[in-house]
């Protein structure tokens, strides 16, 4: 499986033998550099697709879900401006998903709550938002996104089972943990 702790592996043995094969024989500097970049480009690939489960297992769809939906969400709240979308939402009864930065949360706990009270879903969209968020590891993932699964769960006392990126500029996927 092509995952960031197989990849790294590989290519350190790669390049270790590389070295070892340098004692014996002459190898041009520019097959270090090649490899280097090979890796780096596997990895900012792996990273940038969060869907190919390149650094954690991340689950993209619901095939037993066969009904057509449309699903409205809205990511880096809560905020000021999650008053005005709850506003909005009321006026026309409709429902949505809050993706919750935690930094934003700790900052604005009682918009979480009016979020909640009024009837709307939450999840998790990252503690600290970072741009480059899809360069961590695993580990530093998974501790990310656990805080502020703390923070929700402290706050809601309901675990929240969905975590959100942005994909692209104007694609969202969702991926449920």
């Amino acid at each position: 499986m092509i995952t960031h702790k197989n990849i790294s592996i590989f290519f350190i043995i790669l390049l270790l033998l590389l070295v070892l094969l340098k004692l014996y024989i002459a190898i041009n500097f520019w097959w270090f550099i090649l490899f280097i970049l090979i890796w780096m480009g596997i990895n900012a690939f792996g990273s940038a697709r969060i869907s190919s489960n390149y650094h954690v297992k991340a689950f993209c769809s619901n095939p037993l879900e066969t009904e057509k939906k449309i699903a409205l969400t809205f990511d880096d709240g809560p905020s000021v401006y999650t008053l005005e979308v709850l506003e909005i939402l009321k006026k026309y009864n409709a429902k949505a998903t809050f993706f919750c930065i935690g930094k934003n949360i700790e900052t604005h706990p009682e918009i979480l709550q009016k979020v909640i009270d009024e009837g709307h879903l939450f999840g998790n969209h990252s503690y600290s938002h970072s741009k480059f968020f899809d360069f961590y590891n695993a580990k530093k993932i998974t501790e990310d996104l656990q805080k502020t699964d703390r923070l929700l769960e402290k706050l809601t006392s309901k675990k929240s089972t969905f975590f959100v990126r942005l994909m692209e500029s104007r694609h969202l996927r969702f991926e449920e943990l």
